[in-house]
């Protein structure tokens, strides 16, 4: 502001105050803050909802209560942030749902599974009796187990679940037509030698984000269960090293139920932490195409202190440095005291999305919110030190 001031002055033609082009949304924040570029940090009248003007990178932090969260970013990655805190969890809903699949050949057991949540019956019929439900318009799923836990029949029902509600579903012996298969190809010689087995958790999503388990696989790959009725199917595959340090994760979507999925894991990460107050980490300098941010988690006593950098800020800095707010209004001691332990995760993550898309992802509650066809993909390092 004060460079646009001294142009106004010393120009005969003045040109316009630019209008701020960066907005955040806040709802709930107990303090915030931002700056542009390498200027001092502001605290805005309004610490849930602000804007400001950056014409290159900004940062912005917000904190909920124990937890302040840092986004340094630029114009070019998002100029809209919703960094609302989390919400006041709301009460669970109870619904009852009558189910019967006796008709189906071979079942022996039925499932009911309602947003990520699933309860199970030994029996073909009877009454599923909810208690952790959610209100609101959503898919239930039934599936129809053999005496192995194999799934051999479903449907889904859309309903709009009340409080109290009632609803019933039946399968037929057609519904067997549901259930397909799907394939996770041998990914064993993606996990780094020396670590445990990886595995590979398989879901099929449907169109309103029921979760509905499709079945665990090792690293060697093979077949999982897929329903015709999803909107498409969720890999999660995972790999960690043993000790709690290293860690690779990939989250992937197919375009429709019963794909055939290739894993991509990445590779391991190792960072440089220094043990100071607010640490340095360094060795931020990979270089992959899907390459999209880095995110730095500093954890102490009940307290963490985040940041989620991205490559345009870093603009080929290969080390980031956690800020220091505690001079700012509502962020007063909000360091690691002396002698506290301090835990610090690095994490990459790799995108299909774009950096924007994947801001936008991070503000989804739940994992089932990646849209089809697309791949996460995230390695983490973690360190732990005394502070000083």
């Amino acid at each position: 502001m004060l460079l646009v001031l001294t142009a106004l002055v010393l120009t005969a033609c003045p040109s316009p105050v630019p209008a701020k082009n960066v907005s955040v949304t806040a709802t709930g924040a107990d303090a915030a803050a931002y700056r542009v570029g390498s200027g001092g940090w502001q605290v805005p009248d309004d610490v849930t909802s602000f804007a400001f003007t950056a014409t290159g990178a900004y940062e912005v932090a917000v904190r909920c209560g124990d937890d302040t969260s840092v986004w340094s970013l630029t114009k070019a990655d998002t100029e809209t942030l919703d960094l609302s805190c989390p919400p006041a969890a709301t009460s669970p809903v109870a619904f009852d749902v009558t189910f019967d699949v006796s008709s189906v050949a071979g079942a022996v057991e039925a499932e009911l599974y309602y947003g990520e949540n699933s309860m199970a019956s030994a029996t073909t019929t009877g009454t599923f009796n909810v208690t952790n439900g959610s209100a609101g318009e959503q898919d239930l799923v039934l599936v129809a187990l053999d005496g192995s836990g194999t799934p051999i029949a479903a449907d889904m029902l859309t309903v709009n679940v009340t409080a109290g509600g009632s609803y019933s579903i039946t399968l037929a012996a057609g519904d067997t037509a549901n259930v397909i298969s799907g394939s996770i190809a041998d990914f064993s010689a993606q996990v780094p030698g020396g670590w445990p087995p990886a595995g590979a958790m398989m879901l099929t999503v449907t169109p309103k984000g029921t979760a509905v388990m499709g079945g665990f696989l090792g690293s060697s790959g093979g077949p999982f269960t897929s329903f015709t009725f999803g909107d498409h199917d969720l890999a999660f595959v995972m790999a960690a090293d043993g000790s709690g340090v290293q860690s690779l994760l990939q989250l992937a979507t197919s375009t429709a139920p019963g794909a055939s999925f290739t894993v991509d894991l990445p590779a391991p990460f190792s960072a440089t932490v220094t043990s100071d107050t607010f640490p340095t980490v360094s060795g931020l300098s990979i270089s992959d195409p899907e390459l999209r941010m880095y995110g730095i988690t500093m954890g102490w006593t009940t307290k963490t202190l985040s940041a989620m950098v991205s490559t345009g800020f870093l603009a080929g800095a290969t080390s980031y440095t956690l800020p220091d707010l505690t001079g700012l209004a509502g962020f007063t001691g909000f360091a690691p005291a002396s002698g506290d332990a301090v835990t610090v995760n690095s994490s990459v993550f790799y995108a299909s999305l774009t950096t924007s898309e994947l801001f936008d992802l991070m503000n989804v509650d739940s994992p089932f919110g990646l849209p089809a066809g697309e791949s996460v993909r995230i390695a983490e390092d973690q360190d732990t030190y005394t502070a000083p």
